[in-house]
């Protein structure tokens, strides 16, 4: 099986499996607010516009270059793009709804 295929296969049953795992996880605790983060769609965005995030073209025989690629290896993010997910992250935290004050403490 292709990774492409392998993905489309796997990654709805590990999307489920997380959704079912963090209700769950929110019954047992209701104090405690669960947010899922999907960092893969940050990847897809990158990958499929790296210019746009000033990373040069993707290609397989550059993977090992660093500095303005996104990948460092066949496997790790680059800290560029450890730095894109970081700035998603923050942006997605931060236009969440305010937290609800619990006993003058948010």
């Amino acid at each position: 099986m292709k990774a492409r295929e392998l993905s489309s296969y796997v990654l709805p049953r590990v999307q489920t499996c997380l959704l079912d795992e963090s209700r769950k996880f929110r019954e047992k605790h209701p104090d405690v607010k669960v947010k899922i983060y999907d960092a893969w769609a940050v990847f897809t965005r990158v990958l499929d516009e790296p210019w746009s995030y000033g990373f040069e073209a993707v290609e397989r025989k550059d993977v090992k270059r660093g500095g303005d690629s996104i990948w460092y290896d066949n496997l790790h993010p680059t800290s560029a793009m450890y730095q894109v997910l970081a700035d998603d992250l923050y942006k997605t935290l931060t236009e969440q709804e305010a937290p609800e004050r619990v006993d003058g403490v948010v």
